[in-house]
């Protein structure tokens, strides 16, 4: 399966379905009704396959049906069927996934050195995590994908200063784009993470992904792209299985 990689993303900000589901087919039953909905990329949860589904056979079947678009996928230690499985192993499951022509691999700030993300920031300092990051980054690169390096803060806000250090960091570890996801607690910090946004995008040399949770959230996402911000996530079908924070 030929990979299609996320390129260009700032000329048209890809508009990015993301889909959650437990089996092959009903990721490629959103997907495919997705595609046909005008789907430039896709984003699959795949700590949401129930754990005899997660390999390179189910992911490939999933995967070949997303008709040539690129694929960004998740492998979060926040479902049920994850949360008992180290990072080492859940790195190896999205190694599977990068076999079966997945695009762009997420790995978290925090991978290696786990935190609750609804209690700190997600994203390691320590030197010896921060050298396995590295590393880990580098065996996607060398089988061909991109990576995008994650980082949720879901228990502050992050004013603009805070946030352009962490990008910085972030990128300095090797990632291919930067994605930062926090919380805005009041108007006048939605208001400043609009600024925020612009500035990501301005002093950055990666491309960025910031996105806003909570109760501002609807809006600054749907006009995250115009500010700056690399790609859109979208969901195409809401369902008992879909992230009703995305539009």
């Amino acid at each position: 399966m030929k990979r299609h990689l996320f390129e260009n993303m700032y000329e048209k900000p890809p508009l990015t379905v993301s889909i959650y589901a437990p089996t092959p087919n009903e990721m490629i039953y959103r997907a495919r009704n997705a595609l046909y909905n005008g789907a430039d990329a896709f984003l699959f949860h795949l700590e949401c396959l129930h754990a005899e589904y997660r390999n390179e056979k189910s992911f490939r079947d999933i995967f070949e049906q997303c008709g040539g678009k690129p694929i960004m996928i998740t492998c979060y230690p926040n479902s049920n069927t994850t949360k008992d499985l180290s990072d080492d192993e859940l790195f190896e499951i999205e190694l599977d996934a990068e076999s079966a022509g997945v695009s762009c691999v997420d790995i978290r700030g925090d991978m290696f050195d786990r935190v609750d993300r609804n209690q700190a920031r997600e994203l390691s300092m320590k030197p010896d995590v921060i050298e396995k990051q590295k590393e880990a980054i580098e065996k996607v690169h060398e089988m061909g994908a991109q990576v995008i390096m994650s980082c949720h803060v879901l228990s502050e806000y992050l004013d603009t200063e805070t946030l352009l250090e962490m990008g910085k960091e972030i990128q300095s570890r090797g990632a291919d784009i930067v994605k930062i996801v926090m919380n805005a607690f009041s108007e006048e910090q939605m208001v400043e993470a609009y600024t925020s946004t612009y500035r990501l995008h301005r002093e950055l040399e990666k491309p960025v992904l910031h996105l806003i949770v909570g109760k501002y959230s609807q809006t600054h996402r749907m006009l995250g792209a115009a500010l700056g911000s690399c790609l859109s996530f979208c969901v195409d079908n809401y369902d008992q299985y879909q992230n009703k924070v995305k539009p």
